[in-house]
């Protein structure tokens, strides 16, 4: 018969079993991803032509229905093992609901494994998405296994307070239950990360927005009759004011790159590369309006043309990711408008 301090030996065993797959879900994507980079400079040299970005077998939405299902079976072991746990703990009962997790967990780190590397099948972004969801069932199950630890073994194995074993399990119950959003393909995955830019893109919009003094506002404090008592208060204020040419340029920099990215959410074929392009904007953006606030005009002129040039470079990629004739005519006129209106100074 099982006693506590098997049950305790169990727990430790567990949980260097999970916190070794975790290790290895970023060690060894980096092995895979130089054996991929290595396989293919052997190409290169022996001039075999590379066939790996034809349509793969590998299906993307199956992994997405057999990934649910292996969350609905773990939800449950977590239930079991902590019924098993609470006073008077059932040592026998709880030790079998470790390995019966450790094992629906095993098993769904191997399909994550399943997954083809970027540069084989171009569904890099997929990759990504599986790869965040399986760090946090880990470690939710890691912080499960924990708690029911007694506390010198969790004050051992873990960094911070452990949560109690209800807040771990209702926090790996909720990981599991969002695997109902785990994208089916690719596309779906970049998808979601494009939204999120866009509502990046519209917070920068509404900082460029107020970067442009509004109709008597520089003049509201004296007209009210208030004025400031100390001269360095003016100078930070001062400081912080922009060129009202550049805010302008700004403010119709951002706006249209705002309507590219919602026009090619609506008609572009979603790919790693069109997502690439797109946070290189979105990386820049911010650096364009930062600067705005320290750099004279003559020079905002090289930031905003390096700007332009990066958003250039994704209306090339989304040209080809529309199939529509018309969307090629738009994106052509939106490049023409950005030139123009870095041009107008």
């Amino acid at each position: 018969m099982s006693n506590e301090t098997d049950f305790q030996e169990k727990l430790q065993k567990g949980y260097n079993m999970l916190t070794s797959n975790l290790q290895e879900l970023y060690n060894k994507d980096m092995d895979d991803r130089r054996q991929l980079e290595q396989i293919q400079k052997d190409m290169a040299k022996c001039q075999v032509k590379d066939d790996s970005t034809k349509e793969s077998s590998f299906d993307q939405d199956k992994l997405r229905d057999t990934m649910q299902k292996l969350c609905v079976i773990l939800s449950h072991d977590a239930t079991k093992l902590t019924l098993a746990c609470k006073p008077p703990r059932k040592p026998q009962d709880a030790i079998k609901m470790v390995d019966e997790m450790s094992n629906t967990l095993y098993r769904i780190v191997g399909f994550y494994y399943d997954i083809p590397l970027n540069g084989q099948y171009m569904i890099n972004t997929y990759r990504k998405a599986y790869k965040t969801f399986i760090d946090r069932l880990l470690r939710g199950a890691i912080s499960l296994l924990v708690s029911f630890m007694d506390s010198d073994r969790a004050a051992a194995c873990s960094s911070s307070s452990s949560s109690s074993f209800m807040l771990s399990t209702a926090a790996l119950w909720e990981t599991c239950k969002s695997a109902s959003h785990l994208p089916a393909n690719n596309q779906q995955a970049v998808a979601a990360e494009w939204k999120v830019l866009l509502e990046t893109l519209d917070d920068v919009k509404n900082e460029t927005n107020d970067m442009v003094p509004r109709d008597g506002e520089m003049n509201d404090d004296h007209d009210s009759g208030i004025a400031a008592d100390e001269e360095d208060e003016d100078d930070m204020a001062m400081d912080m004011d922009v060129d009202p040419q550049v805010a302008r340029q700004c403010v119709s920099l951002v706006g249209l790159t705002y309507l590219l990215f919602q026009k090619i959410q609506k008609r572009c074929t979603f790919s790693d590369s069109l997502l690439a392009q797109g946070k290189a904007v979105a990386e820049e953006v911010d650096v364009m309006v930062s600067k705005a606030y320290d750099l004279e005009p003559e020079e905002m002129v090289v930031v905003m043309q390096e700007y332009v040039n990066k958003v250039d470079s994704l209306i090339k990629v989304a040209s080809n990711a529309s199939n529509q004739e018309n969307d090629s005519v738009w994106f052509n006129m939106c490049a023409t408008k950005l030139s123009a209106i870095i041009g107008s100074t």
